[in-house]
């Protein structure tokens, strides 16, 4: 690992033990019906959606909520907006100098997320299997 490495792991490190207070974090166990949690969510992604057709908003916010049916888990993580771009930036730096082949791997193109305050408040993925719910939106 390059000092440069070693330096950016060390401030992403610092950053986030600063801002913990900014993250939210919920993980609920036995948790097998999860559909109250994303109506709840979906009513208030609805409510986001019809407000930014009325006026510009700025996005302040990520917000992801995960359910794993076979292990009963659900997950809740908030955010913000200025601490999940950076640590996408990180992410794409570590992608670039390092073989991780993210983008290759998982076909994920970093540039694309970049500036996710461009897509306003609302919906931004809604994922489905059997087994797996997620959604994530910007407030």
């Amino acid at each position: 690992m390059t000092t440069r490495s070693r330096l950016q792991s060390a401030a992403l490190a610092l950053i986030l033990l600063g801002f913990t207070g900014c993250i939210g974090i919920q993980v609920r166990h036995g948790v097998h019906d999860a559909d109250a949690y994303f109506d709840r969510a979906e009513r208030e992604i609805a409510r986001l959606e019809r407000h930014r057709e009325d006026r510009p908003c700025r996005v302040h916010s990520l917000h992801l909520l995960a359910h794993d049916r076979r292990e009963g888990e659900l997950v809740r993580i908030s955010v913000p907006l200025w601490m999940a771009e950076l640590a996408m930036d990180i992410g794409a730096d570590a992608d670039r100098h390092h073989d991780f082949d993210l983008e290759e791997r998982y076909d994920v193109d970093w540039r694309a997320l970049r500036d996710l305050d461009r897509f306003g408040p609302g919906l931004l993925v809604a994922l489905a299997s059997d087994h797996d719910r997620v959604l994530i939106w910007l407030e």
